[in-house]
């Protein structure tokens, strides 16, 4: 009888570890010998690990209602696309009123106070509050004297993002100080556009026609012109 030789047997037996070693590496995802295994799904390459007990074929559908509900939640947290602005606003102004030489008066230099506040659907009640300097025309030297001038008025907003158009109409009161003092009541038409350089800071130009009247006095006609910003708060 012929004996097998050693060879034989040990070729053998290689051939069933090479076969239990590529059924090894099959079952760890493609990995080869002596190649540290890859977890998870081998063709996504996603990690199941993170969430355990999620086998590959279970987290293909998670995945997907992650990933809408990531995109609904996006959807709903972004802000809209207009700014949004205060509804209180306080500021300073300087201008210019033509008296048009009526009552003993010329022109004048101002500073003002202004303040709105935002009603709805574009409406806005608005003061300006004015110091003038007019020249009084019956002294010899038409030296400068001191008016006052309040008001109180409406305004719509033609646009209501940071550029803010407006037409509105003021009723005011002026009061001079002469030698004697004068009083009138105005009401007139104003015009303006409002920039906003920011969410809380605006600049803006105005423009307005004002009848002023009193009793036994000539009837003043005023155009004033005026820059100026504002706060909003």
């Amino acid at each position: 009888m012929r004996r097998r030789g050693p060879d034989a047997g040990d070729e053998g037996q290689g051939g069933d570890q090479g076969q239990r070693s590529n059924k090894s590496a099959d079952t760890h995802g493609g990995a080869s010998v002596g190649e540290r295994p890859r977890p998870g799904n081998a063709r996504s390459g996603l990690n199941p690990g993170c969430f355990p007990g999620v086998t590959p074929v279970e987290w293909r559908p998670m995945r997907t209602l992650l990933c809408t509900l990531g995109f609904t939640l996006a959807l709903l947290s972004a802000s809209p696309a207009h700014a949004q602005f205060a509804n209180r606003s306080l500021g300073l102004s300087l201008g210019y009123m033509d008296f048009n030489r009526t009552n003993g008066l010329d022109d004048a230099f101002f500073v003002g106070v202004d303040a709105s506040l935002y009603i709805e659907n574009g409406f806005e009640v608005v003061s300006l509050s004015k110091i003038a300097f007019p020249r009084d025309t019956t002294d010899r030297n038409e030296k400068r004297v001191v008016g006052l001038a309040p008001s109180i008025g409406i305004r719509y907003l033609l646009m209501e993002e940071s550029i803010r158009p407006y037409v509105g109409s003021d009723l005011s009161y002026l009061v001079v100080f002469k030698n004697s003092v004068s009083n009138f009541v105005g009401i007139g038409p104003n015009v303006g556009i409002d920039f906003f350089m920011s969410d809380s800071v605006s600049v803006g130009a105005r423009a307005q026609y004002n009848f002023y009247i009193a009793l036994n006095e000539k009837t003043q006609r005023t155009l004033t012109l005026s820059a100026g910003a504002a706060a909003y708060f």
